[in-house]
């Protein structure tokens, strides 16, 4: 059986968010580009302008996630179609 593959990247119609939080998942920024917009620009934007502050990508952000750093902060930068102040639970059970 295949490994499944979501591309966070793809063109959609449903809301994106791109969401920096630290290193304890609170939430720092929450941009939500508009639907019809590519997500890879609205990605690359938030971590161009946060280099532009002064961080440093730890890696690169193919897979739709990176950590920055800036002296001895960190920061997780994630683009995701869940709305991060959903509180709702976020994995499956059977029961």
């Amino acid at each position: 059986m295949g490994r499944a593959r979501h591309n966070v990247f793809a063109k959609s119609s449903s809301q994106r968010y791109v969401v920096i939080w630290d290193p304890q998942w609170r939430i720092i920024d929450c941009l939500r580009p508009s639907p019809d917009s590519d997500p890879r620009a609205a990605f690359a934007d938030a971590i161009a302008r946060l280099e532009r502050d002064g961080w440093t990508a730890q890696s690169g952000a193919e897979f739709g996630f990176t950590f920055l750093t800036r002296a001895d902060e960190r920061r997780l930068v994630t683009i995701t179609g869940r709305d991060p102040f959903n509180s709702a639970a976020q994995s499956f059970s059977p029961f």
